[in-house]
C-alpha cells in the first residue's frame, strides 16, 4: 500500500512519495498542499532552483520541498525540516 498524498491543480499533479509522507504531520501536509496549489497556479512562492542537481526548492516556515515540475506534472523528491531534507 502506497502511502502517497496527491493532490490535482488543473492538469498538474502533485506526488508525494512514501518517505515524503511518511514525515508530515496532517496539518504539514495541509500547508504543503496549499502552498503547491498555489505554485502550481500563479508561480507564486519562495522557490529556488537547486545548486548541484536537478530541481527547485519550495520553502514553508521551516520546511522544504525538494521538487522537479514538467510540463504537466510537479513531482516531490523530499520533504522535510530544513536542517536535514537536503541530505
Amino acid at each position: 500500500m502506497r502511502n502517497d498524498i496527491v493532490a490535482d491543480e488543473g492538469d498538474l499533479v502533485h506526488d508525494f512519495g512514501d518517505a515524503a509522507a511518511s514525515k508530515a504531520s496532517g496539518e504539514i501536509r495541509e500547508r504543503v498542499i496549499d502552498k503547491l496549489k498555489r505554485y502550481a497556479g500563479s508561480g507564486a512562492g519562495d522557490v529556488k532552483a537547486l545548486v548541484g542537481q536537478p530541481g527547485e526548492r519550495l520553502r514553508i516556515g521551516d520546511y522544504r520541498i525538494v521538487f522537479i515540475e514538467t510540463a504537466d506534472a510537479i513531482s516531490v523528491r523530499a520533504l522535510g525540516h530544513r536542517s536535514d531534507v537536503y541530505e
